[in-house]
């Protein structure tokens, strides 16, 4: 073999080889394309997310703002707004007012108050529970589902003129989280992270119907060591919702996100928290909790995941018998995690539609509905101090303080809450 014939040989396999390596990365920014049962599947390092936040107003990242306050009349007196569901034409809330069952108020989306939804009681469409886990609006059979807790375990079915259609059973003991799969069969989570206390924290995820009936379970594969007792984080943040039409779910212990069928979990992405990230089934000192993250998908759409992530700042836990309890600090933020640039970031966002809500380190206090659709709320007293201070600035946007003088308009302090409900972009 001559020499040139030698050199061509080696410089079309250089550029070969790094033809090969362009187009087989298998990372971009923060994603990593792997490998699992023969699909190639994301995996996100949100690790890699710097901790300090980016600056952006919230016109930038949300649209249609709109004000709702909602009608102050005494049949609809709401103490704080809890759980918000937007069915679209409508708004549900909840509201505890001294002792005893909850109250779930809708209103319409000029805040007129419309129904009550249930009421205290142990008989059809009666409830013992304090308070509300959560509120889901059904869009295909136009019902809504509530979920009562503090005093019993009750899953209520209601068409959406609030009359009551029947009792959800779940088989499964103080569980979190009760969607519909399908026209017959209802899903809930278990708990794969921490000791086991009841059968709910050795279920992945259980199937079954109205009536309660056992379809199908996946169990939990991961445990604490045998023998051994101490602290170890339950995990609280499970990431439950719908894309593309499908349900996915995520769970603190495992961090896979997978799309649920009938018949099968199939992974979709991975979610690598890093060292940073809350450890789950392991024994650990309390103390090493702070500085951990615990984080839950909110919201995904073709090109994004919208992620809340919560950062442990202080803990005081102390053990009660066969439980932890105790309180934690927390700071929390937003992460925004793009799927075609693999860039991932953490946003603060500045209030540049109201001018009110305080400067913070971490995210300002944006919620999200069960649904993925993000609001902010405020107590009226709360409002009415904000915007006396807001407006005496000299240098307030016209418009902010147009919209606040007409909105001050609007409230007393005696007033019920009002919502700002949005859009994200």
């Amino acid at each position: 073999m001559n020499r040139s014939f030698s050199l061509i040989c080696y410089f079309l396999i250089l550029a070969f080889a790094f033809s090969s390596c362009k187009t087989n990365s298998k990372q971009f920014g923060i994603i990593e394309n792997i490998h699992v049962n023969g699909q190639v599947i994301p995996k996100i390092h949100l690790e890699e997310i710097d901790d300090s936040a980016s600056t952006i107003n919230l016109s930038e990242f949300f649209t249609d703002f709109r004000i709702i306050p909602l009608e102050t009349r005494k049949e609809c007196m709401i103490a704080y707004p809890g759980t918000i569901c937007l069915t679209g034409h409508s708004i549900l809330t909840w509201t505890q007012v001294g002792v005893g069952p909850c109250r779930v108020l809708e209103f319409d989306m000029d805040g007129k108050f419309i129904r009550e939804f249930g009421r205290g009681g142990k008989g059809p469409g009666e409830h013992v529970g304090y308070l509300v886990e959560e509120i889901t609006w059904l869009p295909d059979e136009k019902e809504i589902l509530i979920s009562f807790a503090g005093m019993g375990d009750e899953k209520q079915l209601f068409d959406e003129k609030g009359n009551f259609l029947r009792e959800i059973k779940v088989p499964v003991e103080l569980t979190q989280g009760v969607k519909r799969l399908n026209d017959t069969v209802w899903m809930t989570p278990g708990s794969i992270a921490g000791p086991v206390n009841y059968r709910r924290d050795s279920i992945r995820l259980i199937l079954y119907t109205t009536g309660g009936k056992e379809i199908k379970v996946w169990p939990r594969t991961v445990y604490l060591p045998a023998h051994q007792t101490g602290y170890s984080p339950d995990g609280w943040r499970t990431s439950f919702y719908q894309f593309n039409g499908q349900w996915q779910i995520c769970s603190p212990g495992d961090d896979t996100l997978y799309r649920i069928s009938m018949d099968r979990l199939e992974p979709v992405a991975i979610f690598n928290r890093g060292i940073k990230g809350q450890p789950y089934n392991e024994y650990i000192e309390p103390s090493r909790i702070v500085g951990t993250y615990l984080f839950k998908v909110v919201e995904e759409t073709k090109n994004q995941w919208f992620i809340e992530k919560w950062t442990v700042t202080k803990a005081e836990l102390e053990r009660y018998g066969d439980f932890w309890g105790g309180s934690f600090n927390m700071n929390e933020f937003f992460l925004i995690v793009d799927k075609v640039t693999g860039k991932g970031k953490n946003l603060r966002f500045m209030d540049d539609y109201l001018g009110i809500l305080p400067e913070s380190p971490s995210r300002l206090p944006v919620q999200w509905t069960e649904q993925g659709e993000p609001f902010l709320s405020f107590v009226a007293l709360d409002l009415k101090e904000s915007i006396a201070k807001a407006i005496k600035k000299e240098n307030l946007d016209p418009e902010i303080r147009k919209r606040l003088q007409q909105l001050d308009s609007q409230l007393s302090i005696e007033s019920n809450p009002v919502i700002v409900i949005m859009k994200a972009i």
